[in-house]
């Protein structure tokens, strides 16, 4: 009977919490526009669009913050910025 001793290397004593998953909702789409282009998809300007994701923004369920701007159009807070995802027209019209 051999005993194996096993060396064990900081990164498998790291705290669960620090390898969380840090990807985008999957309900989001795949294509992610930062407020400025997103605002020229929308014929907006960054300031009103940035303004109506703060006053449509909802805590999501891990606590994310989602704002759903309708037409199919949801903007998602990453950090300090905002992320916002613009459907094609063929996704549009599906979620009407």
């Amino acid at each position: 009977m051999t005993s194996e001793s096993k060396t064990i290397t900081g990164r498998e004593l790291a705290h669960p919490r620090s390898r969380r998953n840090r990807s985008a909702p999957q309900a989001l789409g795949t294509c992610w526009d930062v407020i400025s282009i997103a605002a020229a998809k929308l014929d907006l300007e960054p300031q009103a669009l940035r303004a109506r994701c703060r006053r449509a923004s909802r805590a999501g369920e891990k606590g994310e913050l989602v704002a759903r701007l309708g037409m199919g159009v949801i903007a998602c807070k990453l950090g300090k910025s905002w992320r916002v995802h613009v459907p094609s027209p063929e996704e549009a019209a599906d979620a009407v």
